[in-house]
């Protein structure tokens, strides 16, 4: 594999990672609609369960304060009880499990993480819209 597809690989990690991170900062409806309501809280927590993965490519640049907020949510995350993860592909449940107020100071945390990556997530835009577009 060459330099350039190791850095595709990195940057569609981190893509799919961010993008759970900012379902997880939604409110409870809007992370419902952004995953169709679809198995919301196992989705969501099994994405950013993938995180650390990224430590792992040798292209990820990531800080080591970075690395600490993330290892650090992926942590919080454990505090949600099973049956709130549970699979269902019913919108109302996803909606009514993500309104669990068990859900809140992750959603702070997810959104402190965003504000920390938004360097990051900015150069992540770049390599997939390097035109601006």
């Amino acid at each position: 594999m060459s330099e350039a597809d190791d850095k595709d690989i990195y940057e569609n990690c981190y893509f799919q990672f961010i993008e759970a991170v900012r379902v997880l900062a939604a409110s409870p409806e809007e992370a419902c609609e952004m995953l169709r309501g679809y198995n919301v809280a196992f989705e969501t927590k099994y994405d950013v369960d993938a995180g650390p993965y990224l430590f792992n490519y040798a292209e990820c640049p990531l800080s080591s304060q970075s690395r600490a907020a993330i290892a650090e949510l992926v942590e919080a995350l454990k505090s949600i009880p099973e049956d709130l993860q549970a699979f269902t592909d019913v919108p109302a449940i996803s909606l009514d499990r993500m309104r669990n107020p068990l859900w809140i100071p992750l959603r702070k945390k997810a959104n402190d993480l965003l504000e920390l990556l938004k360097p990051m997530t900015d150069l992540n835009e770049q390599h997939f819209r390097p035109d601006g577009k």
